[in-house]
């Protein structure tokens, strides 16, 4: 498979052909504005520790605001996930089930190659990255036992319920690193859900290329 084999354009065709594209624009800008989010809050921390109580309003209404586009993009791709699954026609159930006994393992296998070499390259302390690979382990072997189509829904309802009843509050947000944001939120490991249905929707090969394709949207270099 090949790695980021397809233009954004090209990408995003391939997406609407999968009628995914609710799910994935909606992952994708979930991701980004938790990543703001998280920076936001962060910025609050550090202006209220140098200025004192209350400098960092400016940075708290940041937050807040992409707070609620972080969650109001969760919603939308809780709304849109049974519209895909009912879409599925049965050539399309017994790709995903072919997939999921074969592809799968390569597809988690390089999403964990791609975040590992992200923290490799990074200037994340040394416990920053043990716990940024221990998570990224865990939410990836939770992953990697999902082997029907109703595991796949069920997860994915799972985090998404999660993520959405997630408060303001704190974020790991001292780390600036995109790709450790969505580690430590599980975010990560639903894009490489994402990337496999789009994958299987369309009957194509390069889903490591997928993946890659909403991590650069999602953390653009």
């Amino acid at each position: 498979m090949c790695g980021s084999c397809e233009g954004s354009s090209e990408f995003w065709e391939r997406v609407e052909e999968a009628h995914a594209g609710s799910v994935a624009r909606g992952i994708v800008a979930a991701a980004r504005a938790h990543v703001e989010y998280s920076h936001a809050m962060a910025a609050k921390g550090r202006a209220e520790a140098l200025l004192g109580s209350g400098a960092g309003r400016e940075y708290e209404h940041k937050a807040e605001m992409y707070h609620a586009t972080r969650t109001s993009q969760l919603r939308r791709v809780k709304t849109a996930l049974p519209q895909l699954f009912d879409r599925m026609d049965a050539a399309q159930r017994k790709h995903l089930d072919e997939f999921l006994a074969d592809g799968w393992k390569e597809l988690i296998f390089h999403a964990r190659h791609r975040a590992v070499q992200a923290l490799l390259h990074s200037d994340l302390t040394p416990n920053d990255v043990r716990e940024g690979n221990q998570r990224l382990d865990d939410a990836l072997g939770a992953i990697a036992k999902l082997a029907t189509q109703k595991d796949l829904s069920a997860y994915l309802n799972q985090r998404l319920d999660e993520l959405i009843a997630k408060k303001m509050g704190n974020t790991n947000g001292s780390q600036g690193l995109c790709i450790l944001l969505l580690i430590l939120t599980s975010i990560y490991a639903v894009l490489a859900v994402v990337a496999a249905l789009i994958c299987v929707f369309t009957f194509g090969l390069g889903c490591n290329g997928i993946l890659d394709q909403l991590v650069n949207q999602a953390c653009p270099p």
